[in-house]
């Protein structure tokens, strides 16, 4: 399969520069490698598997137990830290949207602008190519976040099936599709592309036999977007942004 991540317009991205690391801060002023991002705004909303954020989530008190930053990756060698602030998450689906602190270039001011990759709803057919860029094979503890060594790469697969319903009832209880993509840990939220290099998918659950289960694109749609500058006092969803060409699908949704 091709690997090609598009934007809007139909160019092919970077995917180091739309799709990140999430790491989890340690006690001991190091970071762990928690999982994968990818941005679906300009200024810095991404989305990830649900699971990755209630990894520093004490499920008694519901309180976050240790900070989870971001690794923005701007241009060539040049790698930003960002804070993970604000987190939208789904009430059944393993998927979460979130927002990272906001930046602005030293020497103009203005915002720090990211890529954003084309996301579809539409499920691809039923055998074909489909592949995910995650980060999965770097290391899994480092001493300091800039250091790390991060190795991420594409993950090939086919698309073998897709279901409105659950596949069981404890684990995957959600609608989702089944590749043959195999989820190493690390890859969970990582954006899954079909042949057309949209995002239809998102990594969640990894399985025996070459079986892993996805989230759909189309389940965000109703997730809140933190903090995102409209005007109107209140945040708006996905579905909202998309409709007003702040978020890409193709087609519009």
């Amino acid at each position: 399969m091709t690997h090609r991540v598009l934007d809007a317009t139909g160019q092919p991205i970077q995917p180091h520069t739309c799709i990140f690391p999430i790491l989890k801060e340690l006690e001991d002023g190091g970071a762990q490698l928690v999982g994968t991002g990818f941005f679906i705004t300009t200024i810095g909303h991404f989305v990830t598997a649900k699971h990755v954020i209630f990894d520093v989530i004490d499920p008694i008190s519901g309180k976050q137990t240790a900070p989870l930053h971001a690794v923005h990756f701007v241009r060539g060698s040049e790698v930003l830290v960002r804070n993970i602030t604000r987190i939208s998450i789904h009430n059944t689906a393993d998927l979460a949207v979130g927002r990272m602190d906001f930046h602005v270039h030293n020497d103009t001011g203005e915002p720090l602008h990211n890529r954003i990759p084309t996301l579809t709803t539409t499920p691809p057919r039923t055998g074909s190519s489909v592949v995910t860029y995650a980060y999965p094979e770097s290391d899994a503890v480092f001493g300091r976040a800039e250091s790390a060594g991060f190795r991420p790469s594409f993950y090939d697969g086919q698309l073998l099936g897709h279901s409105d319903g659950p596949r069981d009832r404890s684990l995957v209880t959600w609608p989702h599709y089944t590749t043959s993509i195999t989820v190493l840990g690390g890859a969970s939220g990582g954006p899954v592309f079909d042949e057309n290099g949209r995002v239809f998918g998102v990594n969640c659950v990894g399985g025996l036999r070459g079986m892993s289960c996805m989230g759909r694109t189309a389940d965000l749609l109703p997730l809140q977007v933190h903090g995102f500058p409209l005007g109107t006092g209140s945040d708006p969803s996905v579905l909202e942004l998309a409709r007003l060409g702040h978020i890409l699908f193709e087609p519009n949704v």
